[in-house]
């Protein structure tokens, strides 16, 4: 089996919506590989620091705004919490 056939589609909006907000689930720190079909997902971290993203590592202490386009393989992880 393909690696890419291991990785989940999500869609996250409800039919006929253009654009959906939501705050990250408190005890998820860890998401696992997926892809959004269809749409971009824009995710804004108050806090916290040493993300992965998508691209891979990423320093940052304090906030950050990281982007999946749609398609793309997307997780992230937030190691430290402020």
């Amino acid at each position: 089996m393909e690696a890419e056939s291991l990785i989940r589609s999500i869609n996250k909006l409800e039919k006929q919506e253009l654009f959906k907000i939501s705050r990250f689930k408190p005890l998820i720190k860890k998401t696992k590989p997926h892809t959004h079909e269809g749409y971009y997902e824009l995710i804004y971290l108050a806090e916290g620091e040493g993300f992965t993203g998508g691209d891979g590592e990423i320093s940052n202490k304090g906030s950050g705004c990281f982007l999946s386009k749609a398609g793309s393989i997307a997780f992230l992880a937030v190691h430290c919490y402020s």
